[in-house]
């Protein structure tokens, strides 16, 4: 199945372009925008986004060495992975700090439901699930 198509719609363009001027990206050519359009996954999100009475939906970004099986299966949580943060999956409002994880440019522009975020001030690797729901 094919998950990606071209954006060509200017207003849509110029919106993601501008996610990028505040960034080191500011001066880079973006030589492509393609949407992912995943009925499977789409469904799951907003099934997901519905379990928060606030969904506090953003976008953010996400590098990955492997962005096509992200569009096709969706995000896992690792398993062996030990972040700054405990393990989790990674996103970031600057498009500088996801390009460190990604495979070459390519980023992934994600909707993401935050629901209700916990703001720390520094690096926790023993952030966990029971962590962060006794908060």
């Amino acid at each position: 199945m094919q998950y990606l198509e071209e954006v060509t719609d200017a207003a849509e363009i110029n919106d993601i372009v501008a996610l990028f001027s505040d960034s080191v990206f500011a001066a880079v050519e973006l030589t492509r925008i393609q949407r992912i359009h995943n009925p499977v996954l789409s469904r799951r999100f907003e099934q997901t986004a519905g379990y928060f009475p606030e969904p506090n939906i953003r976008r953010k970004f996400h590098g990955s060495v492997d962005p096509m099986s992200i569009i096709a299966n969706g995000f896992h949580l690792p398993t062996l992975q030990r972040g700054m943060f405990g393990p989790g999956i990674y996103f970031a409002s600057d498009p500088e700090k996801s390009r460190h994880f990604a495979l070459g440019n390519q980023l992934l522009l994600c909707r993401v439901a935050l629901g209700r975020p916990l703001v720390v001030s520094g690096a926790d690797e023993a952030l966990n699930r029971t962590a962060l729901f006794s908060r």
